[in-house]
Protein backbone atom coordinates (compact mmCIF):
# COMPACT_ATOMS: atom_id res chain seq x y z
CA UNK A 1 0.00 0.00 0.00
CA UNK A 2 1.29 3.44 -0.89
CA UNK A 3 2.61 5.66 1.86
CA UNK A 4 4.27 8.84 0.61
CA UNK A 5 5.68 10.62 -2.46
CA UNK A 6 8.43 8.56 -4.02
CA UNK A 7 9.18 9.72 -7.57
CA UNK A 8 12.39 11.71 -7.27
CA UNK A 9 11.92 12.99 -10.81
CA UNK A 10 9.05 15.22 -9.61
CA UNK A 11 10.17 18.64 -8.36
CA UNK A 12 6.91 19.82 -6.78
CA UNK A 13 3.91 18.09 -5.26
CA UNK A 14 0.37 19.08 -4.44
CA UNK A 15 -0.48 17.98 -0.91
CA UNK A 16 -4.12 17.40 0.00
CA UNK A 17 -4.86 17.24 3.72
CA UNK A 18 -8.35 16.09 4.68
CA UNK A 19 -9.64 15.77 8.24
CA UNK A 20 -12.18 12.96 8.49
CA UNK A 21 -13.81 10.72 11.12
CA UNK A 22 -11.64 7.70 11.86
CA UNK A 23 -14.15 5.22 10.39
CA UNK A 24 -14.05 6.96 6.98
CA UNK A 25 -10.28 7.05 6.57
CA UNK A 26 -10.01 3.79 4.64
CA UNK A 27 -12.75 4.77 2.19
CA UNK A 28 -11.08 8.14 1.62
CA UNK A 29 -7.69 6.50 1.14
CA UNK A 30 -9.22 4.17 -1.43
CA UNK A 31 -10.67 7.15 -3.33
CA UNK A 32 -7.40 9.09 -3.28
CA UNK A 33 -5.43 6.14 -4.64
CA UNK A 34 -7.99 5.67 -7.41
CA UNK A 35 -7.59 9.38 -8.26
CA UNK A 36 -3.86 8.84 -8.72
CA UNK A 37 -2.29 9.78 -5.40
CA UNK A 38 1.44 8.99 -5.36
CA UNK A 39 1.23 8.27 -1.64
CA UNK A 40 -0.75 8.59 1.57
CA UNK A 41 -0.21 9.09 5.28
CA UNK A 42 -2.62 9.17 8.20
CA UNK A 43 -1.88 11.43 11.16
CA UNK A 44 -3.52 10.57 14.47
CA UNK A 45 -3.57 13.76 16.55
CA UNK A 46 -4.73 11.94 19.68
CA UNK A 47 -1.65 9.73 19.83
CA UNK A 48 1.89 10.71 20.77
CA UNK A 49 5.18 8.92 20.38
CA UNK A 50 6.98 8.24 23.65
CA UNK A 51 10.15 9.94 22.46
CA UNK A 52 8.41 12.82 20.68
CA UNK A 53 5.61 14.03 22.91
CA UNK A 54 4.41 16.73 20.51
CA UNK A 55 4.64 14.71 17.28
CA UNK A 56 1.62 13.03 15.72
CA UNK A 57 1.75 9.32 15.02
CA UNK A 58 1.58 8.56 11.32
CA UNK A 59 0.12 5.36 9.87
CA UNK A 60 2.99 2.99 9.16
CA UNK A 61 5.20 4.95 11.54
CA UNK A 62 8.45 3.08 12.25
CA UNK A 63 7.92 3.53 15.98
CA UNK A 64 5.20 0.91 16.15
CA UNK A 65 4.83 -2.66 14.98
CA UNK A 66 1.49 -4.06 13.77
CA UNK A 67 -1.18 -3.75 14.93
CA UNK A 68 -1.11 0.03 15.44
CA UNK A 69 -2.59 1.55 18.59
CA UNK A 70 -6.22 2.70 18.59
CA UNK A 71 -6.88 6.35 17.94
CA UNK A 72 -8.57 8.00 20.97
CA UNK A 73 -9.73 11.00 18.93
CA UNK A 74 -12.79 10.86 16.61
CA UNK A 75 -10.93 12.43 13.66
CA UNK A 76 -7.64 11.88 11.90
CA UNK A 77 -5.83 13.68 9.10
CA UNK A 78 -5.33 11.95 5.76
CA UNK A 79 -2.54 13.46 3.68
CA UNK A 80 -2.08 12.61 0.00
CA UNK A 81 0.37 13.77 -2.64
CA UNK A 82 -0.14 14.37 -6.35
CA UNK A 83 2.51 15.40 -8.85
CA UNK A 84 1.75 19.02 -9.77
CA UNK A 85 2.51 18.24 -13.41
CA UNK A 86 -0.48 15.88 -13.34
CA UNK A 87 -2.78 18.15 -11.35
CA UNK A 88 -2.21 21.07 -13.73
CA UNK A 89 -4.33 19.20 -16.28
CA UNK A 90 -6.50 17.12 -13.94
CA UNK A 91 -6.91 19.57 -11.07
CA UNK A 92 -10.59 20.45 -11.65
CA UNK A 93 -11.65 16.79 -11.84
CA UNK A 94 -9.60 15.95 -8.75
CA UNK A 95 -11.06 18.80 -6.75
CA UNK A 96 -14.61 18.02 -7.85
CA UNK A 97 -14.30 14.33 -6.95
CA UNK A 98 -13.10 15.16 -3.42
CA UNK A 99 -15.78 17.81 -2.86
CA UNK A 100 -18.46 15.34 -4.01
CA UNK A 101 -17.09 12.69 -1.63
CA UNK A 102 -17.14 15.14 1.28
CA UNK A 103 -20.71 16.16 0.48
CA UNK A 104 -21.83 12.53 0.26
CA UNK A 105 -20.56 12.01 3.82
CA UNK A 106 -22.00 15.30 5.14
CA UNK A 107 -18.55 16.77 5.67
CA UNK A 108 -17.67 20.44 5.19
CA UNK A 109 -15.26 21.63 2.50
CA UNK A 110 -13.37 23.33 5.32
CA UNK A 111 -11.91 19.91 6.16
CA UNK A 112 -9.80 20.07 2.98
CA UNK A 113 -6.58 22.08 2.68
CA UNK A 114 -4.17 22.29 -0.26
CA UNK A 115 -0.49 23.15 -0.28
CA UNK A 116 2.52 22.90 -2.58
CA UNK A 117 5.64 20.98 -1.54
CA UNK A 118 9.15 20.85 -2.93
CA UNK A 119 10.56 17.38 -3.48
CA UNK A 120 12.94 15.84 -0.94
CA UNK A 121 14.44 12.46 -0.12
CA UNK A 122 11.22 11.06 1.37
CA UNK A 123 12.50 7.55 2.04
CA UNK A 124 15.62 8.78 3.84
CA UNK A 125 13.56 11.11 6.04
CA UNK A 126 10.93 8.49 6.78
CA UNK A 127 13.19 5.59 7.64
CA UNK A 128 14.88 7.43 10.50
CA UNK A 129 14.00 5.47 13.62
CA UNK A 130 12.40 2.58 11.73
CA UNK A 131 12.50 -0.49 13.96
CA UNK A 132 12.35 -4.23 13.37
CA UNK A 133 9.00 -5.91 13.99
CA UNK A 134 7.24 -9.28 13.91
CA UNK A 135 5.38 -9.67 10.60
CA UNK A 136 3.81 -13.03 11.48
CA UNK A 137 4.35 -15.91 13.90
CA UNK A 138 7.54 -17.13 12.18
CA UNK A 139 8.63 -14.00 10.29
CA UNK A 140 10.50 -10.99 11.63
CA UNK A 141 11.31 -7.95 9.47
CA UNK A 142 14.63 -6.22 10.09
CA UNK A 143 15.53 -3.14 8.03
CA UNK A 144 18.76 -3.68 6.16
CA UNK A 145 20.64 -1.00 8.10
CA UNK A 146 19.89 -2.43 11.56
CA UNK A 147 21.69 -5.18 13.48
CA UNK A 148 19.91 -8.49 13.88
CA UNK A 149 18.05 -8.87 17.19
CA UNK A 150 18.07 -12.05 19.26
CA UNK A 151 15.11 -14.15 18.10
CA UNK A 152 13.70 -17.64 18.80
CA UNK A 153 15.21 -20.39 16.65
CA UNK A 154 11.99 -20.96 14.70
CA UNK A 155 11.66 -17.31 13.61
CA UNK A 156 12.99 -16.42 10.16
CA UNK A 157 14.41 -12.98 9.38
CA UNK A 158 13.49 -10.88 6.37
CA UNK A 159 16.04 -8.19 5.63
CA UNK A 160 14.21 -5.39 3.82
CA UNK A 161 14.99 -1.96 2.51
CA UNK A 162 11.48 -0.64 3.24
CA UNK A 163 10.18 1.59 0.48
CA UNK A 164 7.36 4.00 1.25
CA UNK A 165 5.94 3.63 -2.25
CA UNK A 166 5.73 -0.17 -2.25
CA UNK A 167 4.98 -1.27 1.29
CA UNK A 168 6.89 -1.92 4.49
CA UNK A 169 4.90 -4.76 6.05
CA UNK A 170 3.46 -2.49 8.73
CA UNK A 171 0.15 -2.10 6.91
CA UNK A 172 -2.49 -4.66 7.86
CA UNK A 173 -3.02 -5.80 4.28
CA UNK A 174 0.58 -7.02 4.16
CA UNK A 175 0.76 -8.45 7.67
CA UNK A 176 -2.65 -10.11 7.20
CA UNK A 177 -1.46 -11.85 4.02
CA UNK A 178 1.82 -12.83 5.67
CA UNK A 179 -0.01 -14.36 8.65
CA UNK A 180 -2.28 -16.41 6.37
CA UNK A 181 0.70 -17.61 4.34
CA UNK A 182 2.71 -18.45 7.47
CA UNK A 183 -0.11 -20.41 9.14
CA UNK A 184 -1.17 -22.24 5.98
CA UNK A 185 2.37 -23.37 5.19
CA UNK A 186 2.92 -24.47 8.80
CA UNK A 187 -0.40 -26.36 8.99
CA UNK A 188 0.14 -28.16 5.72
CA UNK A 189 3.76 -28.97 6.47
CA UNK A 190 4.23 -27.19 3.17
CA UNK A 191 7.73 -27.04 1.70
CA UNK A 192 9.14 -27.06 -1.83
CA UNK A 193 6.20 -24.96 -3.00
CA UNK A 194 6.01 -22.69 -6.03
CA UNK A 195 4.80 -19.13 -5.45
CA UNK A 196 3.41 -16.31 -7.60
CA UNK A 197 3.22 -12.86 -5.99
CA UNK A 198 1.18 -10.37 -8.05
CA UNK A 199 1.78 -6.69 -7.32
CA UNK A 200 4.83 -7.61 -5.30
CA UNK A 201 6.03 -4.10 -4.31
CA UNK A 202 9.11 -4.64 -2.16
CA UNK A 203 8.76 -8.41 -2.69
CA UNK A 204 7.89 -8.97 0.95
CA UNK A 205 5.25 -11.71 0.46
CA UNK A 206 7.30 -13.68 -2.07
CA UNK A 207 10.38 -13.41 0.14
CA UNK A 208 8.32 -14.43 3.18
CA UNK A 209 7.13 -17.60 1.45
CA UNK A 210 10.70 -18.45 0.44
CA UNK A 211 11.92 -17.90 3.98
CA UNK A 212 9.22 -20.32 5.19
CA UNK A 213 10.34 -23.09 2.85
CA UNK A 214 9.00 -22.42 -0.64
CA UNK A 215 11.45 -23.52 -3.31
CA UNK A 216 10.71 -21.06 -6.10
CA UNK A 217 8.86 -17.76 -6.44
CA UNK A 218 7.86 -15.47 -9.26
CA UNK A 219 7.09 -11.85 -8.38
CA UNK A 220 5.41 -9.47 -10.83
CA UNK A 221 4.62 -5.76 -10.67
CA UNK A 222 3.58 -3.18 -13.26
CA UNK A 223 5.89 -0.53 -11.75
CA UNK A 224 9.55 -0.73 -12.85
CA UNK A 225 10.64 0.86 -9.56
CA UNK A 226 8.88 -1.90 -7.61
CA UNK A 227 10.64 -4.52 -9.74
CA UNK A 228 13.97 -2.91 -8.84
CA UNK A 229 13.03 -2.76 -5.14
CA UNK A 230 12.00 -6.43 -4.99
CA UNK A 231 15.11 -7.49 -6.91
CA UNK A 232 17.36 -5.63 -4.46
CA UNK A 233 15.59 -7.18 -1.46
CA UNK A 234 15.98 -10.65 -2.98
CA UNK A 235 19.74 -10.08 -3.20
CA UNK A 236 19.84 -8.78 0.37
CA UNK A 237 18.15 -11.98 1.59
CA UNK A 238 20.37 -14.19 -0.62
CA UNK A 239 17.26 -15.36 -2.50
CA UNK A 240 18.08 -13.95 -5.92
CA UNK A 241 18.36 -17.44 -7.42
CA UNK A 242 14.98 -18.50 -6.00
CA UNK A 243 13.04 -15.33 -6.82
CA UNK A 244 12.47 -14.09 -10.36
CA UNK A 245 11.02 -10.58 -10.57
CA UNK A 246 9.21 -9.57 -13.76
CA UNK A 247 7.60 -6.38 -15.05
CA UNK A 248 3.86 -6.80 -15.73
CA UNK A 249 0.78 -8.58 -14.46
CA UNK A 250 0.04 -12.26 -13.75
CA UNK A 251 0.17 -13.17 -17.44
CA UNK A 252 3.92 -12.41 -17.69
CA UNK A 253 4.75 -15.19 -15.22
CA UNK A 254 5.95 -18.50 -16.71
CA UNK A 255 3.09 -20.74 -17.88
CA UNK A 256 1.43 -23.13 -15.46
CA UNK A 257 -0.07 -23.09 -11.99
CA UNK A 258 1.41 -22.31 -8.58
CA UNK A 259 0.89 -23.81 -5.14
CA UNK A 260 0.56 -20.38 -3.59
CA UNK A 261 -0.63 -17.22 -5.34
CA UNK A 262 -0.64 -13.90 -3.45
CA UNK A 263 -2.20 -10.61 -4.57
CA UNK A 264 -2.24 -7.60 -2.25
CA UNK A 265 -4.05 -5.14 -4.52
CA UNK A 266 -6.96 -2.72 -4.36
CA UNK A 267 -10.42 -4.32 -4.52
CA UNK A 268 -11.33 -3.14 -8.06
CA UNK A 269 -8.04 -4.54 -9.36
CA UNK A 270 -8.65 -7.87 -7.61
CA UNK A 271 -12.06 -8.11 -9.27
CA UNK A 272 -10.60 -7.24 -12.66
CA UNK A 273 -7.76 -9.76 -12.33
CA UNK A 274 -9.86 -12.55 -10.76
CA UNK A 275 -9.84 -14.82 -13.87
CA UNK A 276 -6.10 -14.29 -14.43
CA UNK A 277 -5.34 -15.02 -10.78
CA UNK A 278 -7.65 -18.04 -10.49
CA UNK A 279 -6.16 -19.83 -13.49
CA UNK A 280 -2.74 -19.66 -11.82
CA UNK A 281 -3.83 -21.53 -8.66
CA UNK A 282 -2.95 -25.24 -8.63
CA UNK A 283 -5.69 -27.80 -7.90
CA UNK A 284 -4.50 -28.23 -4.32
CA UNK A 285 -3.17 -24.69 -4.07
CA UNK A 286 -4.38 -21.50 -2.40
CA UNK A 287 -4.81 -17.83 -3.25
CA UNK A 288 -4.16 -15.14 -0.63
CA UNK A 289 -5.71 -11.74 -1.37
CA UNK A 290 -5.96 -8.41 0.43
CA UNK A 291 -6.33 -4.73 -0.30
CA UNK A 292 -10.11 -4.67 0.07
CA UNK A 293 -11.99 -2.71 2.68
CA UNK A 294 -14.49 -4.60 4.84
CA UNK A 295 -17.47 -3.31 2.85
CA UNK A 296 -15.79 -4.43 -0.40
CA UNK A 297 -15.12 -8.00 0.72
CA UNK A 298 -18.38 -9.65 -0.35
CA UNK A 299 -18.27 -8.17 -3.84
CA UNK A 300 -14.59 -9.07 -4.22
CA UNK A 301 -15.07 -12.68 -3.13
CA UNK A 302 -18.08 -13.05 -5.45
CA UNK A 303 -15.72 -12.47 -8.38
CA UNK A 304 -13.77 -15.62 -7.41
CA UNK A 305 -16.65 -17.97 -6.58
CA UNK A 306 -17.60 -18.80 -10.21
CA UNK A 307 -13.94 -19.54 -10.80
CA UNK A 308 -13.95 -22.36 -8.26
CA UNK A 309 -12.27 -20.56 -5.37
CA UNK A 310 -13.90 -20.43 -1.96
CA UNK A 311 -12.93 -18.77 1.29
CA UNK A 312 -10.98 -20.90 3.76
CA UNK A 313 -9.71 -18.36 6.28
CA UNK A 314 -9.66 -14.62 6.80
CA UNK A 315 -7.94 -11.99 8.89
CA UNK A 316 -9.36 -8.51 9.39
CA UNK A 317 -8.95 -5.35 11.40
CA UNK A 318 -11.40 -2.48 11.74
CA UNK A 319 -11.01 -1.51 8.06
CA UNK A 320 -9.13 -4.07 5.95
CA UNK A 321 -9.55 -7.77 5.17
CA UNK A 322 -7.15 -10.52 4.04
CA UNK A 323 -8.58 -13.83 2.78
CA UNK A 324 -7.20 -17.30 2.02
CA UNK A 325 -9.05 -19.01 -0.87
CA UNK A 326 -8.81 -22.65 -1.92
CA UNK A 327 -9.73 -24.45 -5.14
CA UNK A 328 -9.91 -28.10 -4.12
CA UNK A 329 -13.19 -29.39 -2.58
CA UNK A 330 -11.01 -31.13 -0.01
CA UNK A 331 -8.90 -28.09 0.80
CA UNK A 332 -8.42 -27.24 4.44
CA UNK A 333 -7.71 -23.96 6.17
CA UNK A 334 -4.88 -22.91 8.41
CA UNK A 335 -6.00 -25.06 11.30
CA UNK A 336 -5.77 -28.50 9.75
CA UNK A 337 -3.30 -30.54 7.76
Amino acid sequence: MASSPSDDRVSTWLELSIRVPDHLSAALSDLLLELGAAGLAEEHPGLDLEDRADAPIVSGDPSWAPPPPSNPEPDLLVRSWFAEADTSSQGPQLSQAIHVWLAEHDLSDERLTLSSLQDQDWNASWREGFQDFRLSTRLHVVPSWLDLPVLPDDVRVLRLEPDMAFGTGTHFTTSGCASLIDEWMAAQGATELTVLDVGTGTGVLALAALALGASRAIAVDTDPAAVASATDNARTNQQAEQLEVLLGGPDVAPPGTYDLVAANLLAPVLVELAPALAKRVADEGVLVISGMLRHQTTETLQAFQPLGLRELERREDEQWVAVLLGRSPGATGCGAK
